[in-house]
């Protein structure tokens, strides 16, 4: 799609002679510095990266006709693997991405509207937002309120916010802290995130149903033993997303789950939880 004049959202960015535009400063974020490296090398033909595509999509979709061709925020959006399937779906996306190498890359994929930034150093204006995506993003900071009424206050009235984060505080482990998670979720603990900032919620549920027992048993069990796992390197990562006889019967269970998501049905289990909100006038 086109570039977007981005200077009618955010006051304090420049578009470079890359193409990438970019505020005077950014600032610190709770996430690894090769976090976005580790998630290229596999996101492509990882079965956890394409399905999480395709339950955002099946719900983002839902509201596609109510966007009316405004564009799509995707916050903290990486190296653009989900922005490009939201712009798949027709919708005009613009990333925002405070790290230097997910904002290249996202940019190299093709997509036309990247910022190398936050909501806060671009200084989005007010209400100059249709929508909102933060996937896997919340959990990593640490005044999720606060960051969640800065992102109401950048979204038009009414405007739509979805989001995914990891559930279930019982299954932290070693996984979540070396990823900078300040929190996992629960279905009543969103629900009042969602209301102390400001949002009435649309939809609640969860995907990816049969990982919790799977990640209980490999990191849960191992932590609560004491039991340090070792340090990750990126054959195993890549390992562990490759896709084999386990990859396709994991999808195959899936599959159920994008067409409830594309019906507005809630499922209540899960290692992942989802959301769609708007902004309360």
């Amino acid at each position: 799609m086109e570039s977007l004049d981005l200077t009618q959202f955010a006051s304090a960015i420049e578009r470079g002679v890359d193409g990438i535009w970019r505020p005077p400063e950014t600032e610190a974020i709770s996430y690894p510095a090769d976090g976005n490296d580790a998630c290229f090398a596999v996101e492509e033909n990882s079965f956890w990266f394409n399905h999480r595509n395709a339950v955002l999509t099946a719900l983002i979709g839902r509201y596609r006709d109510e966007l009316g061709g405004a564009p799509f925020a995707d916050i903290g959006g990486g190296n653009g693997f989900v922005a490009l399937a939201v712009e798949a779906l027709g919708i005009p996306t613009l990333l925002v991405e405070p790290g230097p190498q997910g904002a290249a890359r996202a940019h190299a994929r093709g997509l036309s509207s990247v910022v190398e930034g936050t909501l806060d150093s671009c200084q989005f204006r007010d209400g100059c937002l249709a929508a909102i995506g933060m996937f896997d993003v919340v959990e990593h900071i640490a005044d999720d309120v606060g960051f969640l009424r800065e992102t109401r206050r950048a979204l038009r009235p009414s405007g739509l916010l979805f989001i995914s984060v990891p559930a279930y505080p019982l299954l932290w482990s070693h996984e979540d802290a070396a990823a900078g998670h300040e929190r996992r979720y629960t279905a009543a603990s969103m629900s009042r995130l969602l209301s102390d900032a400001g949002f009435e919620q649309c939809y609640l549920g969860h995907f990816f149903r049969p990982l919790p027992p799977a990640i209980a048993l490999l990191r849960v069990l191992p932590f609560r033993m004491g039991i340090a796992p070792a340090a990750p390197t990126a054959a195993s990562v890549a390992r562990d997303h490759k896709p084999g006889l386990a990859d396709r019967a994991i999808r195959a269970l899936l599959t159920s789950e994008v067409a409830a998501v594309a019906r507005g049905e809630e499922l209540a289990f899960g290692g992942s939880i989802l959301v769609a909100a708007r902004r309360s006038r």
